[in-house]
């Protein structure tokens, strides 16, 4: 009758549920050492670019840029799990699809996390960075 709870709420042995489509889900995961950070709906680490802007906010990776670091596709119905709904929503990119922000920043996936919670994008290039609940970067939060 006891289960260990996971960050959405489920039974933690439980799989994560994925976004149905015209969903997209940002939520709240655990992760060392940074404790809470921004995972997308299969629980892959969410990142910022320090070359975005955010007032406006607009994404700066493109092209080969964006085959490296995929952005996040803002759906019509976004659903936020321990995530301020406020802090989220979208911009149009310069290709015309939507992208997830949180706070503003543009949110991307890294191709070389290959399994859920890697945060091996992490200080690349000095300007990519795992994105805290809030948008803010996730290393700024790590108790020292």
């Amino acid at each position: 009758t006891w289960w260990s709870a996971a960050p959405n709420g489920t039974r933690a042995k439980d799989k994560i549920k994925p976004a149905a489509p015209g969903q997209t889900i940002i939520r709240a995961m655990d992760v060392k050492p940074f404790g809470k950070i921004a995972t997308d709906d299969k629980g892959f680490t969410l990142y910022r670019f320090d070359k975005d802007t955010v007032n406006p906010s607009a994404s700066n990776c493109n092209g080969d840029c964006a085959k490296t670091w995929p952005p996040i596709k803002a759906e019509d119905n976004i659903i936020a799990e321990g995530i301020d709904k406020s802090l989220v929503g979208s911009i149009t990119r310069a290709d015309g699809t939507k992208q997830l922000t949180l706070n503003g920043w543009p949110m991307y996936r890294y191709i070389k996390d290959t399994k859920v919670c890697q945060t091996n994008g992490e200080g690349v290039g000095g300007t990519w960075f795992v994105a805290a609940p809030d948008g803010k970067k996730a290393k700024d939060k790590v108790a020292k």
